[in-house]
């Protein structure tokens, strides 16, 4: 019994520790996210973790001149994949996965915890798109959002519907 009794003991010092570094490492990236762009904090669904991936993978807003590129990186543009009378688009599967992800967690933050965002997706249910076409334009919608963020950061805050 000692020895598992010793073993159990230096397992939890040793997540008590990795806890300890996690907790100071966020601390010092939502120091560093506050620095670059506290316009992605105060908008609501964007913690440290997705802002900084998006920091990070963007990798300088100046480098696109208009949202539509931005897009293209994060394979959030639209690709028509229209057959006869059926008008439907997809999503580009190349591009930036990474930034894709981080767009995609800013879009099921926004679903759970955003009234407006949810009742966007309710009309667009109502007009009579699936969900991941919905999701789709929602994220095409964020990608926007979050390139007007980091390019005119001292723009009072629109009335966007996800907003």
């Amino acid at each position: 019994y000692t020895t598992l009794f010793r073993s159990a003991s230096d397992l939890i010092r040793r997540v008590s520790e990795l806890t300890r570094t996690i907790n100071a490492l966020a601390q010092e990236l939502g120091g560093l996210v506050r620095e670059v762009a506290p316009q992605l904090l105060a908008e609501r669904g964007i913690g440290v973790l997705i802002a900084a991936k998006l920091i990070g993978e963007i990798a300088g807003i100046d480098r696109f001149t208009s949202d539509a590129q931005l897009a293209r990186l994060g394979a959030c543009a639209p690709i028509p994949v229209s057959s006869g009378r059926t008008d439907r688009h997809r999503l580009d599967p190349g591009g930036n996965r990474q930034l894709n992800h981080a767009i995609h967690m800013l879009a099921l933050t926004k679903i759970s915890h955003d009234p407006r965002t949810a009742l966007y997706m309710a009309k667009q249910r109502a007009r009579g798109k699936t969900t991941k076409e919905a999701i789709r334009n929602l994220k095409r919608h964020l990608i926007r959002r979050v390139y007007n963020l980091l390019k005119h950061p001292h723009q009072t805050p629109s009335t966007l519907i996800c907003g």
